[in-house]
């Protein structure tokens, strides 16, 4: 029996760890034991060596990967202006056919300044009308508000949470007289998943691509075939000079440098100065465990290895 001087000793001792101005403190506190503000994840598996094990599983990501080579993630383009049209078919992320059909989209633009989204809401939301299992989104590239139906284009945007169809919006360079930088029919609200994202460049359009698949892309135990179908604007803005380039040309650089490898996410990175910023990416399963703002973090290449913490 231990007497009252004893220190409380665990039948089952376990590793903890409290990233906290880059230090590491170890206790014999179990799950329950644990107050809540020491332990606000789920703990850390250790290893027998009693070394912490990453959170994120190689053997996930390789799964994943596998997915993605064997045609899980089946991608759309439909373009629009004062009407939509079809860019590409339903087909593979890496089909050549998307890629070209995606290359000869500033051919596709019409010198009009309307945008009709609705029209695009609809063509989308006809191409994801399968009963098949898996994921479905929408992911709309535009530089403003949309200047046609807009009362239809909200219905449609209702009619696409009832299907769990997500709605991601991406207002690419928009103009100072514009109010409201887009329109706001994403479905975060109704759902859960969605998004509205403002971006001016292109390392911020690609995170923003990057993180609009984030729940789309194959993943460990998926079902079915994911689907996705991208909405891009081709009105006249679209081909107006922006920077050293034009909203479209940037459009295409970053779709096609995220097809290059969908599974790659767009992660705060912790620089010097101990500030987050979302410009930089990071494979999912290269990410280093228990970095954040609090943490010290040398900016650089840093090489992984399964064992890598």
């Amino acid at each position: 029996m231990p007497t009252s001087t004893q220190r409380p000793h665990s039948p089952d001792p376990l590793l903890t760890r409290r990233f906290a101005g880059g230090k590491v403190t170890t206790g014999l506190y179990t799950q329950s034991q644990m107050p809540p503000a020491m332990f606000p994840h789920p703990p850390l598996r250790v290893d027998r060596h009693s070394h912490p094990q990453r959170r994120d599983n190689p053997a996930r990501y390789q799964n994943a990967m596998r997915l993605l080579q064997d045609g899980r993630l089946q991608i759309g383009v439909t373009g629009f202006h004062d009407a939509a049209f079809n860019v590409g078919i339903m087909d593979r992320y890496d089909a050549p056919q998307l890629v070209e059909a995606v290359a000869d989209l500033p051919c596709r633009v019409k010198m009009v300044a309307q945008r009709n989204i609705a029209d695009a809401l609809l063509v989308a939301l006809n191409a994801l009308d399968t009963p098949e299992a898996g994921r479905r989104g929408i992911v709309l590239i535009t530089s403003g508000e949309s200047s046609v139906k807009e009362e239809w284009a909200r219905e449609l945007a209702e009619t696409a949470a009832q299907r769990r169809i997500g709605i991601h919006v991406i207002c690419l360079g928009p103009k100072s007289d514009d109010p409201t930088c887009g329109p706001r029919i994403n479905t975060k609200n109704t759902l859960g998943y969605g998004g509205f994202r403002v971006v001016k460049t292109g390392d911020q359009l690609l995170a923003a691509v990057r993180d609009s698949f984030d729940g789309l892309t194959p993943a460990f135990g998926m079902k079915g075939t994911n689907k996705v179908v991208i909405l891009v604007d081709c009105s006249e803005t679209m081909v107006e000079s922006y920077g050293n380039t034009t909203r479209i040309e940037m459009f295409i650089a970053s779709l096609n440098e995220f097809l290059k490898d969908p599974l790659i996410r767009s992660y705060p990175v912790p620089w010097a100065n101990n500030t987050l910023q979302n410009a930089h990416t990071i494979p999912r399963s290269r990410v280093p465990l228990g970095r954040g703002a609090s943490d010290t973090f040398t900016p650089g290449p840093r090489p992984w290895t399964p064992r890598s913490a």
